[in-house]
């Protein structure tokens, strides 16, 4: 078997700026190792998972990887789960989270609390929501795992749990199995509530309702989760 260096640059394509005469940052930088790498290569343009999807990073890398997301993709939730060593079985709801800042009115002004969240602090956060935040008829794992970012595992007493509930992330949308930014919205707004997917009239139309970041697969009875 051939090993290789497999090296994503993640969003490195960006924007025009003004402040750079309209060009991307990419297109400003001094980059003589890639323009040495790519003389040497092949370019090329391909859809990742497809036309007019802007696909989180994790579902782009499972399509780079060679798999069909739309028939192994998880969700982050079971992802970011699996990561942490947390238990997680069929039925269980799993979420990828993020912290975030909130104005006295409840807006969302920044979705990942400026990225200057420590994870100390965010583990004290953590602390403090697994010992004062109570479920009915359901018990919760969170716990932080990298700055601003966290994982939800929510296990039902009583039945199954499903993933799809629309997201309380003003930024991503849903389209059918995939969260999308496709709509290119800036993310401060006001948090929206969290309800069964299939109550949310968009749910049908392409980039409409929205899904929280990574779900679980799983069917069973929707969950809702106000105020988190």
């Amino acid at each position: 078997m051939k090993k290789i260096l497999y090296i994503i640059l993640d969003g490195v394509g960006d924007r025009p700026i003004p402040e750079l005469g309209n060009k991307t940052p990419l297109e400003a930088a001094n980059t003589p190792n890639m323009d040495a790498l790519a003389k040497k290569g092949k370019q090329g343009l391909m859809y990742t998972v497809g036309k007019n999807i802007a696909p989180e990073s994790d579902v782009a890398v499972i399509c780079l990887l060679g798999y069909d997301a739309h028939k192994y993709y998880t969700g982050r939730g079971p992802l970011e789960s699996f990561a942490e060593e947390l238990d997680i079985k069929d039925g269980d709801a799993a979420f990828r989270v993020n912290f975030a800042t909130i104005d006295d009115k409840g807006t969302i002004i920044d979705r990942r609390v400026g990225r200057n969240l420590s994870t100390e602090e965010a583990a004290s956060l953590s602390e403090e929501i697994n010992k004062k935040v109570k479920l009915k008829d359901a018990d919760f794992i969170f716990k932080n795992t990298i700055g601003h970012r966290g994982v939800l595992v929510i296990k039902s007493k009583k039945s199954k749990l499903s993933g799809m509930v629309t997201n309380t992330d003003p930024a991503w949308w849903f389209r059918n199995t995939f969260s999308d930014d496709s709509s290119h919205t800036s993310g401060i707004g006001e948090g929206r509530q969290c309800i069964p997917a299939f109550q949310c009239r968009r749910f049908a139309q392409p980039g409409g309702c929205s899904t929280e970041w990574g779900f679980s697969s799983t069917t069973g009875e929707s969950i809702r989760l106000v105020g988190w």
